[in-house]
């Protein structure tokens, strides 16, 4: 579904990614596991077409999306949940989730109400908040929000950024058993995670980034027993 290959990304002089290269197979969840500042955001942003590489290929379906703008690749069934979130503090909880639908053309009313109906299957906590403003919200509530705005858009390929950053422990559990619902009903996705024991957990396979480049890529239980990525990811 997803490859990339040679992947080199800078931010002015600094050279953030060097050679990146990966996959995503359709109905997988893969995560993207390293300590801060190693380039895992970079990749994402990369991939969702929010920062242009300097180098390198990336494929979805076969296609080349290099260098697209964003809501191109958004049309063509990725979404991407950033790791600030970006929720709209003024809109309303229900306004929020139908801005997914922005690059969803010919819905009509009916159509528009079962796709809001079918994400909030996912966080019922969100129901009785649909007219709350999304800066009422707590950190949690933004989080499912902000993953449910994009699943708004029935995209196929999920790229998601740090779910629990910031949340308590219970929340954690409860978001990773959102996102192994959400996989489980045919969504792929691609995790950016720094609690690597908890993405390990809900992974079928992971590749481990330091210093921008790929240092360990392997199955579920090659991560677990693996001691260069309990090093690495500080297990």
């Amino acid at each position: 579904m997803l490859k990339v290959e040679g992947l080199h990304a800078h931010y002015e002089l600094s050279h953030v990614l060097q050679g990146v290269s990966l996959e995503v197979n359709e109905g997988e969840t893969v995560c993207l596991l390293g300590r801060n500042g190693v380039g895992k955001t970079t990749t994402l942003k990369c991939i969702m077409g929010i920062l242009a590489p300097s180098e390198g290929r990336v494929q979805y379906r076969g296609q080349d999306i290099a260098g697209l703008p964003l809501h191109k690749i958004s049309r063509l069934g990725i979404a991407y949940v950033p790791e600030t979130r970006r929720i709209f503090g003024r809109l309303s909880v229900r306004e929020n989730l139908e801005m997914g639908l922005n690059n969803t053309a010919g819905l009509n009313a009916t159509q528009r109400q079962r796709r809001l109906d079918e994400v909030l299957g996912y966080f019922p906590e969100l129901v009785p908040l649909l007219k709350n403003p999304g800066l009422k919200l707590s950190g949690g509530q933004q989080q499912m929000l902000a993953i449910g705005r994009a699943l708004m858009s029935h995209a196929d390929l999920l790229l998601i950024d740090e779910p629990s950053e910031g949340l308590a422990p219970i929340l954690v559990q409860h978001l990773m058993q959102i996102i192994e619902d959400i996989n489980r009903d045919g969504r792929t996705v691609l995790l950016v995670e720094q609690n690597a024991r908890m993405a390990i957990r809900i992974s079928n396979r992971g590749y481990v980034l330091e210093r921008g480049s790929v240092c360990f890529a392997g199955s579920k239980s090659e991560m677990e027993t693996s001691p260069e990525v309990r090093e690495r990811c500080g297990l």
